[in-house]
């Protein structure tokens, strides 16, 4: 919440020494009090900060983080049905010493099922998450050296579509009701 009379806004370096702090594309929105979300979702919705923390956000915007060293980011959001899922990144690895890194630089994975052996500035569509995993786990494959930048990481998985289908009426009773998963 911005004091009433604040129109300045200050980033500072906590770190004191020997740490320079690069920050790109740093975006912020600042909206009267009358004006509820609701009201503007676009405007309250296009928040992002270039290098932030991973955060949930299934089918929503891309956002961009730092995985260090072997660290994994979770995401927590996903559907608990099956679903079908879309997953892209930019990825570029970082370090003074990591000056040719070798292999894949990310694991995506629902659960103990991953996407292959991994990947690098992946473009994933119509990949099938299993039915009752609800977390997205991204691993920098890189175990030493090598730290991950991960740019313009979006994802989004959406259930299968249930629709509901009437069945003739063949033993004297009701009509029989079947579900049938459809994929939207």
């Amino acid at each position: 919440q911005k004091p009433a009379g604040q129109t300045i806004l200050t980033a500072t370096n906590p770190h004191r020494s020997l740490c320079r702090v690069r920050v790109r594309n740093f975006a912020y929105c600042c909206r009267s009090a009358e004006v509820s979300k609701a009201e503007s979702p676009e405007v309250w919705g296009s928040l992002a900060l270039a290098s932030s923390k991973p955060f949930d956000q299934n089918c929503g915007q891309a956002q961009n983080f730092f995985l260090s060293i072997a660290a994994s980011a979770q995401f927590s959001d996903l559907p608990a049905p099956s679903a079908s899922c879309t997953i892209s990144a930019n990825t570029s690895t970082k370090g003074a010493l990591c000056l040719s890194p070798f292999g894949q630089d990310l694991a995506l994975c629902f659960g103990k099922t991953c996407h292959g052996t991994g990947d690098t500035n992946p473009r994933i569509e119509g990949w099938q998450k299993p039915a009752g995993q609800t977390a997205l786990t991204v691993t920098n494959l890189h175990k030493s050296l090598c730290s991950l930048w991960v740019q313009n990481f979006a994802y989004c998985c959406r259930p299968a579509k249930v629709s509901k289908v009437e069945l003739p009426d063949i033993d004297g009773s009701d009509a029989d009701i079947a579900e049938d998963n459809v994929l939207v």
